[in-house]
């Protein structure tokens, strides 16, 4: 049995759909959110309205167990998701460990 690249699997999977893309980023959490996240949230929390009202923050949210799963955001651009991170307060203050963005190709039905 012959095998498939996944580029061709890819190709096969969206024919006759379109395909968005978006960029996902990733948050690690540091450790001991805890007592780190109420000192830095509310600023973190204004920043992801404001950038959701522009329309350059798509969707946020965290992953079952932050601690140790982390959390994702989504953006219509790269650009935007590495300027996001760059100054979120979460970031800054320390509360993500690293942070790492990835294009993710939303098919739409």
């Amino acid at each position: 049995m012959r095998k498939l690249r996944f580029t061709t699997f890819l190709r096969l999977v969206t024919a006759g759909n379109l395909v968005a893309v978006k960029w996902a980023l990733f948050y690690d959490s540091a450790d001991d959110l805890d007592s780190k996240v109420p000192h830095h949230y509310p600023a973190h929390r204004k920043r992801v309205d404001e950038w959701h009202a522009n329309g350059k923050l798509l969707a946020a949210g965290t992953f079952g167990d932050p601690q140790t799963e982390g959390a994702m955001c989504l953006f219509a651009t790269r650009e935007d998701a590495e300027e996001f991170a760059r100054e979120d307060p979460f970031v800054l203050g320390g509360v993500v460990r690293a942070w790492r963005v990835f294009r993710w190709d939303e098919i739409e039905w």
